[in-house]
């Protein structure tokens, strides 16, 4: 199996069209009409990443973030992406990206999200000026929920994303029925959430002045991390490809977080 096969797999799914003008995804290293000799899905392309697919024998990443996202100066070994360009081509690795067009497809990051929690008659929270693409498409999600306290939510948030530790801005004694949710940095909704009658809403990257707002809305955020918010997806990547690809393909999911965090 060629990379160009599992390209048009994802794009399919996540068409390049849907990318944000900002953004930069699709095949970022690597030939078209190369053989892949096994898959691993990740949130990233890192050191730690590049070295576990070396490891186990995968020659195609297909990742979130992309790769190559700003302008590259030089490719110095003494740089961490001279290092990291010096791995990809000397172990012939493909490089695939999906970032912007697979939060916003249908079955992308923002319904893996969405389905964590049970949402009903979900609806994007902003909705994206190319809406007729297998329906209507949007940033974020927000839907009906079956009542939860505060305290039972924030429960189910560790319990379902697997995050140890939480930062809640706000309270509620009131039973919570609509709920809001985005993966990776969502702080540009929240009006949106609260336009949506959202009582809670779930995303990352929660900065001061984004909890101020919040609580002069009238509703609680609950910063469960970027990478927490975002790694269901990796799941549904390999999902989906397992469901197309008729032949046996090693497929591996790097779960480890992007880098270290300890809490003391």
């Amino acid at each position: 199996m060629k990379i160009s096969e599992i390209v048009g797999i994802m794009e399919e799914w996540a068409d390049p069209c849907l990318m944000d003008s900002w953004d930069n995804g699709g095949l970022q290293y690597g030939s078209m009409e190369q053989e892949i000799n096994g898959i691993l899905i990740s949130l990233d392309v890192t050191e730690e990443v590049l070295e576990y697919a070396i490891k186990f024998g995968s020659n195609l990443i297909i990742s979130h973030h992309p790769l190559i996202f700003k302008g590259i100066k030089d490719l110095s070994l003494s740089t961490h992406q001279g290092r990291m360009a010096y791995k990809i081509i000397k172990n012939d690795l493909g490089i695939y990206c999906a970032h912007s067009s697979l939060d916003l497809a249908p079955g992308g990051v923002n319904d893996v999200l969405a389905d964590e929690f049970g949402i009903l008659n979900s609806i994007p929270l902003r909705v994206h000026e190319k809406r007729f693409h297998n329906g209507i498409l949007g940033y974020g999600r927000v839907g009906d929920i079956e009542p939860l306290t505060l305290e039972e939510l924030v429960r189910h948030v560790k319990d379902r994303l697997g995050v140890e530790v939480l930062s809640v801005y706000g309270e509620t004694k009131d039973p919570i029925t609509r709920l809001a949710v985005c993966g990776g940095s969502g702080a540009d909704f929240i009006e949106d959430a609260a336009s949506f009658r959202a009582q809670a809403y779930i995303t990352g990257d929660i900065k001061y002045h984004d909890a101020q707002l919040a609580r002069e809305l009238g509703i609680v955020l609950i910063d469960a991390t970027h990478y927490h918010t975002e790694k269901p997806v990796l799941y549904a990547v390999k999902n989906r490809l397992k469901d197309k690809i008729l032949e046996e393909m090693n497929m591996k999911i790097y779960e480890g977080p992007t880098f270290a965090v300890k809490r003391y």
